[in-house]
C-alpha cells in the first residue's frame, strides 16, 4: 500500500507528456498543498520520499533539460543556496558522511527543487492568479470538512489514513473543549499558518474581482478564515491580523495617514502591553495558571535554556541527530532557535535574511505603485504573508510541508520585478479593472 506514494511519479510523467509542463506543475501543487507529508515510500539507504517528492522528479527533470540554461541567479537565490549549503556543511561536519549525504538529498527535494520550479511557473501575473485561486480553493475545501475534526477528531480530509498500513496522524490537540484542526498539515499551528496565507490571498482575489460571482469569493474567504480559527492557534491568528493591517495600509489611497494612525496606536499600546506580556511569561511553566500561560512560559524557557547551547557551537550547530536536550524540553517550538541549534547562527540569519529581503523587496514595489494597481496590491500581499510566517515560526518548528510552502512563497517574492511591473502598468489600463478571464 505504501507504493501509492509512487503514483504521482507515474501520473506526472503521463501529464508532462500529454498535457505539458504547466499541467504537471498543478499536480505538484496538489501533492504539496492537499496531501499530508508524512506518507512515505521507504527507500533503503536514502531518505524516504513522499507523494510531493515523487511528483517533483519528472517536472524537475524536464526543467533541467529545457530551462536550466536560462536560469538567472538573483540575490534572493544566493541567500537560498547559501542557506542550503551551510545546512549541508553543518551536517557533514557534525554528524558524518551518511547523515550529510541524506541531508544533501533532503535539502535538494525539500527546498531547491520546489524553489526553482516555483520561480519557473509563477513568473507571470496570470500564473500567480492561477496559483492564488488554486490554494484558496484547496484551503476552503479543507476548512469545509474540518468541523468534523474540530468536534469529533475525525480528519476526513486525510483520506490516506484509512488505507495506509500504519496510523501516522498525530493525536488531536484539545483546547477549550474542541480539537484543534490540523487538516493535512500535521500540526494545528502549521495548519493555522496555511489558512492565514489562504485567507490573505482570498481577500486579494475578491478585491481584484477574479471570481465572477462575489458570493463565491466571500465564501472562500469565510471558509479559510474559519479554518484558521478552528486551528485555535494564536501565532497564525496574530500574524494574520498583523498582515491584514499591512494590507489596509498598502491598499488604501491615504497610506501615510493609515501608517501614522497605526504607528500612534502602537506607540501608545505596545509599551504597556509588552510589560504585561513579560510579566505574564516570567513564571515557571509548572506554576502557570492556565494553558496559555504555560505555553508562553515554555517558549520563554526555550530561549533561556537553549541560547546558552547555541553559544557553545554557534557556527555550524549540532546537526539533526546531535542536538542537546535541556530540562526535558524536547520540542523546540521556535524555528529560528531550531535552525541555530541544528545548523548554527549563520543558517538562522540567512533564513531571516530571506524573510526580510522578501518583505522589503515587495514593500519597495508596493510603495512605488498606486494603491489600486494589481502588482502593487500583490506586493503588499506577499509582505503580509512573509510577516505572517515570521510571527508564526517564532512559536513552532517549520515542519511537515510548511518548509516547502514557505520556500514557494520566497520564490514567489523572487519573481516580483519592480521595473517590469511598473512599465507594464503604464502600457495597460489595469489599475482599476481586472483584465484576466473570470470564472
Amino acid at each position: 500500500m505504501k507504493a501509492l506514494a509512487l503514483f504521482p511519479l507515474i501520473i506526472n510523467i503521463i501529464v508532462l507528456m500529454t498535457k505539458g509542463e504547466k499541467a504537471a506543475f498543478k499536480v505538484v501543487l496538489f501533492c504539496l498543498f492537499a496531501i499530508p507529508s508524512y506518507y512515505y515510500f521507504p527507500t533503503p539507504g536514502l531518505p524516504d520520499f513522499n507523494f510531493f517528492h515523487f511528483s517533483l522528479f519528472p517536472l524537475f527533470g524536464w526543467w533541467v533539460m529545457n530551462r536550466a540554461s536560462e536560469f538567472k541567479i538573483e540575490f534572493l537565490d544566493i541567500l537560498v543556496f547559501l542557506y542550503v549549503l551551510i545546512s549541508i556543511m553543518s551536517e557533514f561536519t557534525t554528524m558524518g558522511f551518511a547523515d550529510g549525504r541524506n541531508l544533501l538529498i533532503d535539502r535538494t527535494v525539500q527546498i531547491i527543487m520546489p524553489y526553482i520550479l516555483a520561480k519557473e511557473f509563477l513568473s507571470t501575473l496570470e500564473d500567480k492568479i492561477e496559483f492564488a485561486k488554486f490554494i484558496t480553493v484547496v484551503g476552503a475545501i479543507l476548512a469545509f470538512f474540518s468541523p468534523l475534526e474540530f468536534k469529533f477528531d475525525l480528519a476526513v480530509v486525510d483520506v490516506l489514513q484509512f488505507v495506509w498500513p500504519e496510523y501516522l496522524r498525530w493525536p488531536g490537540w484539545a483546547r477549550y473543549g474542541y480539537v484543534r484542526a490540523a487538516a493535512v498539515y500535521a500540526h494545528p499551528i502549521l495548519a493555522g499558518m496555511m489558512w492565514a496565507f489562504y485567507s490573505l490571498f482570498a481577500i486579494w482575489l475578491r478585491r481584484r474581482k477574479v471570481w465572477k460571482n462575489d458570493n463565491i469569493a466571500k465564501l472562500i474567504i469565510l471558509l479559510n478564515v474559519a479554518g484558521m480559527l478552528m486551528s485555535i492557534s494564536k501565532g497564525p491568528i496574530l500574524g494574520f491580523i498583523a498582515g491584514g493591517v499591512l494590507l489596509v495600509i498598502g491598499w488604501t489611497k491615504k497610506r501615510f495617514m493609515a501608517f501614522t494612525l497605526v504607528a500612534i496606536i502602537l506607540a501608545i499600546g505596545l509599551p504597556p502591553a509588552s510589560i504585561k506580556f513579560i510579566q505574564y511569561a516570567s513564571v515557571n511553566r509548572f506554576n502557570a495558571q492556565n494553558e496559555t500561560q504555560e505555553n508562553i512560559a515554555y517558549r520563554k524557557e526555550l530561549i533561556d535554556n537553549y541560547v546558552v547551547e547555541v553559544k557553545k557551537q554557534p557556527l555550524l550547530g549540532y546537526g539533526r541527530n546531535g542536538m542537546p536536550v535541556v530540562n526535558g524540553q524536547v520540542s523546540i517550538d521556535n524555528q529560528y532557535l531550531f535552525i541555530a541549534l541544528l545548523h548554527g547562527v549563520i543558517a538562522m540569519y540567512l533564513f531571516l535574511g530571506m524573510t526580510f529581503y522578501s518583505m522589503f523587496k515587495c514593500l519597495r514595489i508596493g510603495l512605488n505603485t498606486s494603491f489600486d494597481n494589481p502588482y502593487g496590491e500583490l506586493s503588499w500581499l506577499i509582505v503580509a504573508c512573509a510577516f505572517t510566517w515570521f510571527v508564526t515560526l517564532a512559536t513552532v518548528w517549520m515542519g511537515a510541508q510548511s518548509e516547502q510552502i514557505v520556500f514557494v512563497f520566497i520564490a514567489f517574492a523572487s519573481t516580483m520585478k519592480a521595473g517590469s511591473f511598473v512599465e507594464e502598468s503604464k502600457t495597460e489600463d489595469i489599475s482599476s479593472e481586472w483584465n484576466f478571464r473570470q470564472i
